[in-house]
């Protein structure tokens, strides 16, 4: 980790002024690094689980509905901040700047809290809606409880995360995601089979995991490795701040909230056949994920336009989830059964 921390003037030069090239690989190259990393640990998690049972791996894949939306408002408001910390510096307005990470970052904590409040209370008929059957449902409530209460930490991450790569310290941010996606693929062997806590030990590891990440990058903060303080005292007390935060955001929480309700519709369609099938299916969701199968909303997010951004991702889940009914509709017990006395 680099022991030298640049001034925001210093930072604000090397932004304007760097070759564009030679900027956008030191931006990327580290947040390429972090999604690899976080496709591998999700590889091994789901690889580790499914030693258990096939409900259960179906289990991690109906959490992972869950975890959709928490990511949709860490994300979101994350994207948000940070689209607003780096005008700021740009326009050194350091103080708004510190005013929009800090109440970006308890903004965030305070709605992975009310999601996890939420969850706790309306558990098992949530894992139902999320596509649960009664052989799954033991399994996606142990995960899930665990995930759930962990899901302020992880919205405060995300944050921490986006701000870190709005004013250019992306390397800093690779830190914490990657020694935490690292962590968990050490752990889930650990909990799972050694420790004998089945799938609340991977649920464990991933909320562990999350935590050491969090705990990377309020470090960085702490010891003013970031050119942006975040403090309760700088947190806003003006909604519209909030609004500004949560409207450049929208298309974010949109892309990832729609993501969740493709797969809870097609874990629910998958659940009349099997758990094996929900299993299947969730396995697919998560790589078509983890490909870039949504690239599409993250174009158009680019543009900064909100409309087809929504639209976009209305045309993705449909198309998703089309193509997935057709083929358990098209191959399940029911439609072989009738062509066979055809």
């Amino acid at each position: 980790m680099p022991a030298h921390v640049i001034s925001s003037e210093q930072q604000r030069d090397r932004m304007l002024y760097t070759p564009i090239p030679k900027l956008i690989v030191s931006l990327s190259v580290p947040t390429l690094a972090s999604q690899l990393i976080s496709v591998f640990y999700n590889t091994a998690d789901t690889y580790f689980v499914s030693k258990l049972s096939t409900s259960a791996s179906a289990a991690v894949g109906v959490v992972f509905s869950l975890m959709s939306i928490i990511q949709a408002f860490g994300f979101g408001i994350g994207m948000g901040c940070g689209s607003i910390i780096s005008r700021s510096l740009g326009n050194r307005d350091n103080e708004r700047a510190n005013r929009t990470a800090s109440s970006a970052f308890f903004f965030a904590a305070a709605v992975g809290l009310l999601i996890c409040i939420a969850g706790l209370c309306t558990l098992r008929p949530l894992m139902r809606l999320l596509g649960s059957t009664e052989t799954i449902l033991p399994y996606s409530e142990s995960y899930a409880r665990i995930i759930l209460l962990a899901a302020p930490i992880m919205c405060a991450s995300f944050v921490l995360s986006n701000t870190l790569r709005s004013e250019g310290e992306a390397m800093l941010s690779m830190y914490g995601i990657c020694t935490g996606g690292l962590l968990n693929v050490a752990l889930d062997p650990l909990f799972i089979f050694v420790f004998d806590m089945g799938i609340a030990g991977a649920a464990l590891a991933t909320a562990l995991s999350q935590l050491v990440s969090f705990c990377i990058l309020a470090w960085l903060f702490l010891h003013g490795r970031s050119i942006v303080r975040v403090h309760l005292r700088c947190v806003s007390k003006r909604p519209g701040l909030y609004g500004e935060i949560l409207l450049v955001g929208f298309p974010t929480i949109c892309r990832q909230g729609f993501a969740s309700l493709s797969s809870a519709l097609l874990n629910n369609a998958a659940a009349v056949y099997s758990d094996a099938a929900v299993a299947a299916v969730v396995l697919i969701l998560q790589k078509q994920a983890e490909s870039g199968a949504f690239a599409l909303p993250g174009v158009l997010f680019g543009w900064q336009n909100l409309v087809w951004t929504a639209a976009a991702s209305l045309l993705l889940l449909a198309i998703v989830v089309g193509i997935a009914a057709f083929t358990i509709g098209r191959f399940s017990p029911v439609e072989e059964l009738r062509r066979s006395r055809e």
